[in-house]
């Protein structure tokens, strides 16, 4: 069985992807590529949540001491 690099799949667009349509036009190995496609982007959106959140609590603190404060 020949792997398949991710190289040879065109960079398709992830937003709209029908489950039902990748199994028709894709074969196993390519769907795994896919897969692995989809949870990269999902990590890294989930970093870059993580992120925002943790520059965005201590200044939710602070406003909540000023409100305190007044």
């Amino acid at each position: 069985m020949s792997k398949i690099s991710s190289g040879s799949l065109p960079n398709m667009p992830i937003d709209n992807m029908d489950p039902d349509e990748l199994f028709v036009k894709h074969n196993i190995s390519e769907i795994k590529i896919i897969q692995q496609r989809l949870r990269a982007d999902a990590d890294a959106k989930q970093e870059e949540l993580r992120l925002m959140v943790g520059y965005v609590e201590p200044k939710l603190f602070t406003v909540s001491i000023i409100q305190d404060v007044k």
